[in-house]
């Protein structure tokens, strides 16, 4: 590989001048409102809008509530010295900012996300062939969860994170989702636990009580045959004294 490094190094130093030249006509030509595709970033905004305008009404109002950047931009419309006067209580000044506002409240001021105005870093690496080694780690996450590491567990989250596997964000909300499915079964099953031991005391207590009352009508019932059966003596003990 030593004999390539050279043609290879050129090569890498052309792709970069490709990039950039690619993106100063970018900032050149896109220059109207556009909607670009945000990638391999999980937490960046998957589309994002380019040169979006703002007109002068809605810079007025945000200039209103102290934004420094709309204050330039109506700078740039509206002398200073009108400005600061408004900014006194002018009514003077403050009417015909208002007329020109009612006038061209429509009138693209200033944008957000200009293109023209945004400075990138543009920087080319290079690795392994992309198949391949997605092949290579693939493996190793399989034989990881193998191994008893759960698919659901932030250390196996952690590791697909950092893995150069494609379309890890899709992979990390399908984790994410199955995560939360599976702590909703566990509280649910807690739940059903719970309820069935609760149910299972009531019963338990039920039972007991059951057995208390059946206790108490034996003992009384025996009471009631004791004092019976010692009546029926008495009498007739009684019956043979009278008798004899």
């Amino acid at each position: 590989m030593t004999e390539l490094a050279r043609p290879l190094g050129r090569l890498g130093a052309w792709e970069l001048r490709v990039y950039r030249q690619a993106w100063f006509r970018a900032q050149q030509f896109w220059t109207e409102p556009m909607w670009i595709r945000v990638t391999d970033n999980v937490r960046a905004p998957e589309f994002l809008k380019v040169n979006e305008p703002t007109t002068l009404s809605e810079v007025l109002g945000q200039a209103l509530q102290g934004d420094e950047e709309a204050i330039n931009a109506l700078g740039q419309v509206f002398p200073p010295e009108m400005l600061q006067a408004a900014v006194q209580g002018d009514q003077m000044a403050m009417a015909m900012i208002q007329q020109a506002v009612a006038t061209n409240g429509d009138m693209p001021v200033m944008y957000k996300n200009r293109l023209a105005e945004m400075d990138v870093d543009i920087i080319l690496d290079t690795v392994q062939d992309t198949a391949t080694l997605q092949q290579e780690v693939w493996a190793e996450l399989r034989e990881l969860t193998s191994s008893g590491l759960s698919p659901l567990s932030p250390e196996f989250e952690l590791l697909l994170e950092m893995s150069p596997i494609a379309d890890k964000p899709r992979l990390l909300e399908r984790l994410k989702a199955a995560r939360e499915e599976a702590s909703q079964a566990q509280a649910q099953q807690a739940q059903e636990m719970a309820q069935a031991e609760q149910e299972g005391r009531q019963v338990a207590m039920a039972k007991a009580q059951a057995d208390i009352g059946k206790t108490e009508s034996e003992t009384q019932l025996n009471q009631v045959k004791a004092q019976t059966e010692a009546m029926e003596a008495m009498g007739a003990l009684q019956g043979a004294e009278y008798g004899g």
